[in-house]
């Protein structure tokens, strides 16, 4: 496993949505980071700055896309609704661990595959509405 390195592939072109990104790429490196060191304590610390960073950005993502006419809003939600409870969960069983195991690992795995694909992929796909929904408002 390697850090998430921040690729142009990434943007969205809504730079508040960017920055965004960019802070939950940066935090889930410093989770990497911490598992490298094998330190419980951090690692509950960064995935719950994980967890609560992701309910703020989800609000706001989800504002714009709903503000729109983009046609998958409820489950793009649902999407986010998912894995704010999995992420819980992954939590919980963090919490649980007496000593570093491979657990860590697997949270890692889940976290960093989940928000690659969401950014590269499933976030691109309300793109365009956002697009012409700003285009409509300037008019």
């Amino acid at each position: 496993m390697a850090y998430i390195e921040w690729e142009e592939s990434f943007l969205t072109g809504i730079p508040e949505i960017d920055s965004q990104h960019k802070a939950l790429v940066m935090i889930l490196n410093k989770h990497y980071e911490n598992m490298q060191k094998k330190d419980l304590k951090h690692l509950l610390l960064t995935i719950e700055r994980l967890e609560n960073y992701a309910k703020v950005h989800f609000e706001e993502e989800e504002f714009y896309f709903m503000e729109s006419s983009f046609p998958e809003k409820m489950s793009h939600r649902m999407e986010h609704q998912n894995f704010i409870i999995r992420v819980a969960d992954l939590k919980g069983k963090i919490l649980k661990l007496k000593e570093y195991d491979s657990t860590a690992d697997e949270v890692f795995k889940f976290l960093s595959d989940w928000l690659v694909k969401h950014i590269k992929v499933v976030d691109k796909l309300y793109l365009p509405y956002l697009i012409q929904n700003r285009h409509d408002s300037k008019k």
